[in-house]
């Protein structure tokens, strides 16, 4: 790898959004995982977790951290879990 000035910050920088990425995506699966244990569990508490995971989503795609498309799939796959755990009661 070159020594150059450009280079070593580029290589710094990137380090940094590296971390940071991890993080938010780390907060994200760990929000999501959360809701699909509460599903069969008690409503309000199920609900008020997948406001959370879906705005973790939400913020992840804001943010750069994941694909658009990606982060509707993963809506969309919690909410049909989350449908089909309330009417499986």
């Amino acid at each position: 790898m070159s020594s150059s000035k450009s280079v070593v910050k580029a290589a710094r920088v990137g380090e940094r959004a590296r971390l940071q990425n991890r993080s938010i995506r780390s907060r994200m699966k760990t929000r999501v995982t959360r809701v699909e244990k509460l599903i069969g569990s008690g409503e309000e508490e199920l609900q008020r977790a997948t406001v959370l995971a879906v705005s973790s989503v939400d913020r992840a795609v804001k943010r750069g951290v994941i694909h658009k498309n990606k982060a509707a799939r993963i809506k969309s796959r919690l909410t049909k879990k989350v449908n089909a755990g309330q009417t499986g009661k």
